[in-house]
């Protein structure tokens, strides 16, 4: 089967200024959400709120590239198959298996047995439609549009590009986590790494399994674990933490086989298909 894509012939500094120009947009758009419904507030109705924006903001440019033809739908359009959703979800998790179960022994772990908050239910789903709302943002901006205007034509070079500069945008967004008070320099560093390295996956698993609910619920549930001891009473680690360099390069490195498996997957969908040129 040979890839055939239909997208308008605009050149490579034209998609990749795109690129970045919207992953600024969609770091202003959350600062815009966060301006409206949050102000600095800590309560997770407010920070539900916050996406509101982010999310018409990518849904908007979607639909006018999508009309302008400015994207590459056509190999997408294939794979909307019902269970490729769930296929992404444990294909993803599987492969993730490591850091998965170390944040479950450090986030999960600790807190059964003891009493929540007094609200429990009621945050419980609270972050559940957070952090769903944070992987449907993040994935939405970063493989369901920025990946697809990357990949412009037929070639190799082509996928290649869309592949590791919609990741490392993806990671370079985290570095706007430095405007929070209580990130510092080295924790939001680690998030930019781990988050390039989760990018290759996530890009990898989308060429995979072509579904993007699969990978965004993914997405959200990763987050939904880091999460899990505000259930408690307790604040975010990731948002919180405050990590020494020696950790943040551990922690970077036990999601890097996360990265190389997405290239893993990007080396099997290459063999799978081939392409018109290098």
């Amino acid at each position: 089967m040979e890839i055939t894509i239909h997208t308008k012939n605009s050149g490579f500094f034209i998609r990749i200024l795109a690129a970045i120009c919207l992953t600024i947009g969609g770091f202003f758009s959350l600062a815009a959400g966060d301006w409206v419904f949050s102000r600095g507030s800590e309560s997770l109705t407010s920070q539900i709120l916050v996406y509101i924006i982010p999310i018409i903001y990518i849904t908007s440019l979607h639909r006018i590239f999508k009309k302008h033809h400015f994207i590459n739908e056509s190999f997408f359009a294939a794979g909307r198959i019902n269970w490729n959703g769930l296929r992404t979800f444990l294909t993803g998790a599987l492969f993730m298996l490591i850091p998965l179960g170390l944040s479950v022994l450090g986030n999960v772990l600790p807190y059964i047995g003891k009493n929540p908050v007094s609200r429990y239910p009621v945050i419980l789903v609270q972050l559940i439609l957070l952090n769903l709302l944070i992987g449907l943002f993040e994935e939405g901006l970063f493989r369901h549009l920025i990946f697809k205007i990357l990949w412009k034509d037929s070639s190799r070079r082509s996928l290649l590009l869309s592949f590791f500069l919609s990741s490392l945008l993806f990671g370079v967004l985290h570095f706007g986590n430095l405007t929070v008070a209580a990130q510092k320099p080295i924790a939001v560093t680690t998030q930019v790494l781990y988050a390039f390295f989760l990018g290759m996956l996530f890009a990898g698993l989308y060429l995979r399994y072509h579904s993007f609910l699969g990978i965004a619920v993914l997405h959200g549930f990763v987050d939904f674990i880091t999460s899990f001891p505000r259930l408690y009473g307790q604040p975010d680690p990731v948002t919180s933490a405050d990590i020494t360099l020696l950790q943040g390069i551990a922690t970077a490195g036990i999601l890097l086989p996360s990265g190389l498996l997405g290239i893993l997957l990007l080396r099997s969908f290459i063999k799978r298909y081939p392409f018109t040129v290098f």
